[in-house]
């Protein structure tokens, strides 16, 4: 019976203190096309005696921001409609001189099925789906940066 009364008084110690600490939540944000953008800690009732608190940046009396990770700004690629029937549409915008030069269509079994170079000054292109059977498919795209962005495709 003693121990059972250490044991308690142990946890509601240990959940005061863990409660009246710092708390902490991780915030993503994303762009119109659902991709993410930026990811942040938000530490509610921080102060600057707790560690990693000089790295925060003090927004309110109990709300401070950690900047984390920050996904730059870059060209959007959106393919559309998804599933697609005949002819699927591809669409991206140029930011920071950054753009598609090259777009590749893949069979889930890897073989090439489309492949295209693209102009520094499109900022579309269409993709006939009419002569491939039903199935998935990834859409890769090559930017001047040498970065590569993945979609995945549903041939109806």
């Amino acid at each position: 019976m003693k121990n059972l009364k250490v044991i308690l008084i142990f946890v509601v110690a240990f959940c005061s203190y863990y409660s009246s600490s710092a708390q902490e939540q991780l915030v993503f944000a994303y762009d119109a096309a659902g991709n993410q953008i930026s990811r942040q800690w938000i530490c509610v009732n921080c102060t600057a005696q707790q560690p990693g608190a000089d790295k925060l940046e003090k927004l309110d009396n109990s709300l401070m921001v950690k900047q984390v990770d920050s996904i730059p700004m870059k060209s959007t690629l959106i393919a559309f409609p998804n599933p697609v029937n005949e002819m699927l549409r591809v669409e991206w915008t140029t930011i920071n001189g950054i753009f598609v030069k090259n777009l590749e269509v893949f069979s889930l079994n890897g073989t090439k099925v489309f492949g295209s170079s693209v102009s520094s000054k499109e900022t579309s292109s269409a993709i006939s789906f009419a002569d491939l059977p039903p199935g998935g498919y990834i859409l890769r795209a090559f930017y001047t940066d040498g970065k590569q962005q993945v979609l995945k495709l549903i041939k109806e």
